[in-house]
């Protein structure tokens, strides 16, 4: 059930945390894999630490960590300089 519930939580967060870093998206699959990581690794913290149910607490860890993610590789790619070629 635990399983479950990290994926699930894990895809959806990802969608929303999208939403929220202005429409940048590594696609379905990166986001989902990023709200992954974000639940996988946040969400057995966050909810000792706030007093939440494990659900919730991966919930808020994978938007975090897939919000994080995101505006990482957002600005990674921001930095980057774009080429113009005529050719």
């Amino acid at each position: 059930m635990k399983l479950i519930t990290l994926l699930v939580a894990g895809i959806i967060t990802g969608q929303i945390a999208s939403f929220f870093c202005g429409g940048y998206s590594l696609g379905a699959i990166g986001n989902s894999i990023a709200g992954l990581t974000g639940a996988l690794f946040l969400g057995q913290y966050l909810s000792p630490l706030f007093g939440m149910s494990l659900e919730a607490g991966m919930f808020a860890g994978g938007l975090l960590g897939a919000f994080v993610i995101l505006m990482v590789f957002s600005a990674g790619e921001s930095m980057t300089r774009k080429k113009s070629r005529f050719f």
